[in-house]
């Protein structure tokens, strides 16, 4: 019987983008680079100066618009 892993070895070439995908994933428990790096492949202008919170907010702003696409 096959177990589910919870590596994430095999999704290395997998943007945080299409990891995140439509999933609810609570995107607060993310590191502050990679809140930048998701931010970056959402094309959010400023967050390189951006604190967690405003990362956070950004990012569930696009997230939220998309999913009403």
């Amino acid at each position: 019987m096959d177990k589910p892993t919870g590596s994430t070895n095999s999704a290395k070439t997998e943007t945080f983008r299409e990891k995140l995908g439509t999933k609810d994933i609570e995107i607060s428990e993310f590191k502050v680079d990679e809140l930048r790096k998701i931010a970056s492949e959402y094309d959010i202008s400023g967050s390189h100066d951006m604190h967690k919170e405003e990362l956070v907010m950004a990012i569930n702003k696009v997230r939220h618009s998309e999913l009403l696409q």
